[in-house]
């Protein structure tokens, strides 16, 4: 019995995650939910009773599945620079695995600002991103790197990781005009192309 509930649920979460990572909170319907998980949505109301409830899980899980990693790296007493390139393949590897995340989280971030941060001071983002800052702070002060804010270095490697995932139908119809394999090829290189960008911008 315990099984077959924990077997449901999981059914549950898989078909919620990709209709909220498609339409977001507003967009979606328990009755769409309970279609792609092959279930009654009374059996769907039975396990989660509202779509806000349902949709707290999916966003938790998304957000879950990168950051502690991130954390993990940054414990690692690695280099600055170790940091940032593992950083970058990891972040990079999830947005091939998940494209649709980046719309997914920028959508929900304007149609609800307050419950998104509060939910991202829940999973300590601040911590993470203090200890990087004095670990680059640490290398500036050692000569390793030119004095630059490190708030432009997380900005710019998020936004060179991100754009074009957010705005993949653009990149793909003007920049490779909708061939999917050369797209695919540009998003392999370029975790390795935004590390070097990034690395040389920092170097004395």
């Amino acid at each position: 019995m315990k099984e077959l509930k924990e077997e449901t649920e999981n059914k549950i979460l898989e078909a919620a995650r990709a209709v909220f990572l498609k339409k977001g909170l507003d967009g979606a319907r328990m009755q769409e939910i309970a279609d792609e998980a092959k279930i009654s949505k009374a059996l769907l109301h039975y396990y989660f009773r509202t779509k806000e409830r349902l949709f707290d899980a999916i966003f938790r899980s998304v957000f879950m599945a990168l950051f502690p990693k991130v954390s993990q790296i940054i414990d690692e007493k690695l280099s600055a620079e170790e940091v940032i390139r593992k950083f970058i393949y990891l972040y990079i590897g999830m947005l091939k695995k998940h494209p649709y995340v980046p719309v997914f989280i920028i959508r929900e971030i304007n149609r609800d600002p307050d419950a998104i941060l509060k939910f991202i001071s829940e999973v300590e983002l601040w911590p993470m991103a203090q200890k990087f800052t004095e670990m680059m702070n640490n290398e500036i002060a050692e000569g390793r790197y030119r004095t630059i804010n490190t708030k432009h270095i997380v900005i710019n490697i998020i936004s060179m990781c991100v754009f074009p995932v957010l705005a993949q139908p653009i990149v793909k119809n003007i920049v490779f005009k909708d061939e999917y394999t050369s797209y695919e090829n540009f998003m392999d290189e370029r975790a390795e192309i935004i590390i070097d960008f990034v690395l040389n911008s920092i170097r004395k």
